[in-house]
């Protein structure tokens, strides 16, 4: 017979591993984000903005968004897993109403920029998210082998891998977090080079969803098609059960 999926208690207790190494990560990263916010900045879980509105923007702003033309912009403090997380700047750019049969109409794009203190663009870097996988990785690997196939949000959600021989349990958060780190690689590109992906807007769109179509047949295929086995586990003889 074979074992149950369990999908939202995996789920569910991958949520709470994942949220205990983003605490973790956000505490690392904490000082070298306070005293230097151009070049750093958090991207945790959870994110809040205190706004005020632009009334008139500077020269220089309006020529970096040419030709596109800003229609309002917001100066925003923010604050992430509640710490303070420098400032960005949201601006609406090209934004069109239009009325049709009693029915109003309205498009607009959105570019939201970080800024320093004197409101300068910078382009700092977000590197908690590659931290928190790789932090993720590890800490996992390290509680299956110790804690007998366990870790904080398996122990409250019930389950247990089985079938860890030596080696398996780094092997297997190789496999089952390396699809999810690859993209957390590509937000520490050089903003040049992103910018220059992001202008071949098609091919940068056609790459994104065939991505997101291979993290569903590697993640969700195996849950519809059930052979007892999620494909990482799969992959390194482990078994996920419920205790």
């Amino acid at each position: 017979m074979l074992p149950a999926r369990y999908p939202f208690r995996r789920i569910i207790a991958f949520l709470i591993d994942f949220a205990i190494a983003n605490a973790v990560t956000t505490l690392m990263l904490l000082p070298l984000v306070w005293t230097n916010s151009d070049h750093f900045r958090l991207s945790g879980i959870i994110n809040t903005y205190q706004c005020e509105q632009i009334h008139q923007a500077p020269q220089s702003l309006h020529d970096f968004v040419a030709p596109s033309k800003i229609s309002t912009g917001l100066l925003c403090d923010t604050t992430t897993n509640f710490f303070r997380n420098g400032k960005i700047l949201r601006l609406t750019l090209d934004q069109n109403t239009t009325i049709e049969n009693n029915v109003t109409y309205s498009t607009s794009k959105v570019l939201t920029l970080a800024v320093d203190a004197q409101n300068n663009i910078v382009s700092p870097l977000f590197p908690q998210g590659l931290l928190t996988y790789i932090l993720l990785g590890l800490g996992t690997a390290f509680l299956l082998s110790r804690w007998h196939g366990k870790t904080p949000g398996k122990v409250l959600l019930g389950l247990q891998v089985t079938g860890l021989t030596k080696g398996a349990a780094l092997r297997r958060e190789i496999a089952r977090l390396l699809p999810l780190t690859i993209p957390q690689v590509f937000i520490l590109l050089p903003p040049a080079l992103m910018a220059g992906m992001v202008n071949h807007i098609n091919l940068f769109t056609g790459v994104m969803a065939l991505y997101a179509l291979l993290l569903g047949w590697y993640y969700l295929w195996p849950f519809i098609r059930w052979t007892g086995q999620s494909r990482h586990d799969r992959l390194v003889g482990t078994k996920v059960i419920r205790k």
